[in-house]
């Protein structure tokens, strides 16, 4: 069975079967306790995801603590490109207990990790940080949405998206002393395939 490491919180305990022990095991789900009116900066609730005698993850925050309730803030969120977050949540910090609202621009796709999400995504401040239902918000992006190309018959697509402004780039990968027929460029902007998508090496 697989493990997760030994949980601990400042000023807390965590409750549940196994979860004071070194390396809980997979399957072990904890709450932490806070005492003396005090609250978890986040959820409040871990699960220990692992398999095959190996170490794992938790899924949720481990690091979260108690705290003091009120007077939390969290720091303005940071638009990503082609993509826009409520304006009040951009220009300044942001009081606890705020929700923000995130939308990607026409014609682009939200992703996470590089997997899909959906566009609508909403991100709450709790005890100065951010939480939505994905993770940190930080790691979203909007790209353009085209169809991965189809790779030639003496060649292979090596796509990227541009940091810059969330534009899909792919070059088009020759074998050894081969060369593309044309420029071996294309990019993916609002939803469609600009350069010559057939050309081969």
């Amino acid at each position: 069975t697989g493990y997760c490491q030994q949980l601990g919180a400042p000023n807390g305990t965590w409750e549940g079967e196994g979860c004071l022990g070194y390396n809980p095991p997979a399957g072990t789900s904890c709450h932490l306790n806070c005492p003396n009116g005090r609250i978890p900066t986040g959820s409040g609730i871990v699960y220990c995801e692992a398999v095959d005698n190996k170490a794992g993850g938790w899924i949720g925050d481990s690091g979260q603590r108690c705290v003091e309730p009120g007077g939390f803030t969290c720091p303005q969120l940071v638009n990503p490109a082609n993509g826009k977050w409520e304006t009040e949540c951009t220009e300044q910090a942001v009081e606890n207990s705020t929700t923000c609202s995130f939308r990607c621009n026409e014609g682009y796709t939200a992703m996470y990790n590089g997997e899909p999400v959906d566009n609508d995504i909403t991100a709450s401040c709790l005890y100065h940080r951010w939480h939505t239902p994905l993770g940190d918000p930080y790691n979203l992006l909007c790209e353009d949405s085209c169809a991965a190309p189809e790779d030639p018959s003496h060649g292979w697509w090596k796509c990227e998206q541009l940091q810059s402004n969330g534009t899909t780039v792919c070059k088009l990968q020759c074998p050894h002393t081969q060369i593309p027929f044309s420029d071996g460029v294309i990019s993916c902007l609002h939803n469609r395939w600009y350069g010559n998508v057939s050309q081969d090496c």
